[in-house]
């Protein structure tokens, strides 16, 4: 059945339980009646390789892969016992036609170029596919000279079919992540993940850490944005613990300031501020010496953008410096100016600045960010979009654990190794 764009075997309704590859392959054996048992497998070894005989488990894999109805078929199946790879080597018959991905014509093969995708693992074994994909020529009937669609996975992806139909359609879920920032020369690594985004998250995450021995008193900082809720999970779970609050968030809460009031004043002064967006909350040091003219002509200018664009600047440079007694008094005197303005905006955000006061001077003192968090969670967001979401969380936190926090699997060979490399 065709669901979301991700290809599956149509299965009966016994067999719904059934997941994975070899769930698949069994339920579409048992629906056809094909066979009642697999045949016992039959393994030549030649330097530490060994490689499946038969036609059974060929056509097996060829099921798996949907093969069925076209001209591909598996011609080798390949163990590497030593390196625990499989690897299935896909051909098509000679004189065969492929259809046209524009025209649906079946058309003769022009050429032909190899390939390789990764499948879902066969138990420990890691599983590639690899097939030279031929294109054909449209000849007359136009189209040109295009590559042929496999049936196995999607255009230019390199993945199968059934490895991304795995991982599928999580969407939005809010998640705490617990990290450890690794020491000098250490990688970080994520600890836990949680769902949700409330103080109750953070307690969970104080929980797990007890359990495994940590002294949640001995703790002296927490690094985090200025999330209300994790603020409170911290002060609670965290007793002992500094909040400090990353100047990243700091200056990021300043340039939503900053775009609300360019937001506001385009309503008024349309010409004066068109195209200027990027212009005022890109950092000096990445404009164009053409969109620096502009900055510094719309900061001498009248407008509340550029006073605005003036004072995020200024606070920029006071959280870079390492004086945390001197910036602490500028920062100080930054807050004055800004209600001075009497910019709403920028107001507010100084408001926000004197409520989180302590947190931000902890960093002027400490210079903690959670930077190496903000990385992590930016392989997170990579796992989920290559994998286009996931439909279940425990999908996803396992993907998270398996990427992200640096395990060391060491499984033992399910078959004695006799051969190996001199």
């Amino acid at each position: 059945m065709e669901e979301g764009g991700l290809r599956d075997f149509d299965r009966p309704t016994g067999e719904r339980g059934l997941g994975g590859p070899v769930g698949l392959v069994l339920a579409r054996i048992g629906a056809e009646g094909e066979c009642e048992r697999l045949k016992e497998r039959r393994f030549s070894r030649s330097g530490g390789m060994g490689r499946m005989e038969g036609m059974k488990e060929k056509e097996v894999f060829g099921l798996a892969l949907g093969l069925q109805g076209s001209p591909w078929y598996v011609a080798e199946i390949g163990f590497d016992l030593e390196a625990q790879t499989l690897e299935i080597t896909l051909e098509f018959a000679p004189l065969s036609r492929f259809e046209h991905p524009e025209t649906g014509a079946l058309c003769p093969v022009y050429d032909a170029t190899p390939r390789t995708w990764r499948h879902l693992n066969f138990f420990q074994f890691r599983c590639e596919v690899k097939a030279h994909v031929p294109r054909v020529d449209g000849g007359a009937q136009g189209g040109g000279v295009k590559q042929v669609r496999v049936p196995w996975a999607r255009e230019r992806s390199g993945f199968t079919l059934l490895m991304e139909s795995w991982m599928v359609l999580l969407g939005k879920t809010g998640m705490t992540v617990l990290s450890e920032t690794g020491g000098e020369g250490s990688p970080s690594r994520v600890l836990y993940v949680t769902e949700g985004k409330d103080a109750a998250a953070v307690g969970r995450a104080g929980k797990f850490l007890e359990e495994r021995g940590a002294k949640l008193e001995k703790i002296k900082h927490v690094c985090l944005d200025m999330s209300a809720a994790f603020v409170r999970g911290v002060r609670e779970t965290f007793t002992q613990a500094e909040l400090v609050f990353d100047c990243f968030h700091v200056v990021q809460l300043a340039q939503q300031g900053l775009d609300q009031v360019r937001r506001r004043e385009r309503l008024e002064f349309p010409e004066e501020l068109k195209n200027k967006r990027w212009v005022v909350l890109k950092g000096v040091e990445k404009l164009t010496p053409e969109e620096l003219a502009q900055r510094e002509a719309l900061c001498r200018g009248k407008l509340q953008t550029g006073k605005a664009c003036n004072q995020v600047d200024a606070l920029r440079e006071i959280l870079a410096e390492n004086d945390h007694e001197a910036d602490e008094e500028m920062l100080r005197w930054w807050c004055g100016w800004v209600r001075r303005s009497r910019i709403p905006e920028m107001v507010k955000v100084a408001k926000s600045i004197r409520e989180h006061w302590d947190g931000i001077v902890a960093y002027m003192k400490t210079r903690i960010t959670n930077g190496a968090a903000e990385a992590l969670n930016g392989i997170i967001q990579t796992i989920k979009r290559k994998s286009r979401g996931f439909k279940r969380f425990e999908y996803f936190r396992t993907m998270i654990y398996l990427v992200a926090s640096r395990l060391v699997f060491k499984l033992p060979s399910p078959v004695p190794v006799t051969h190996t490399k001199s």
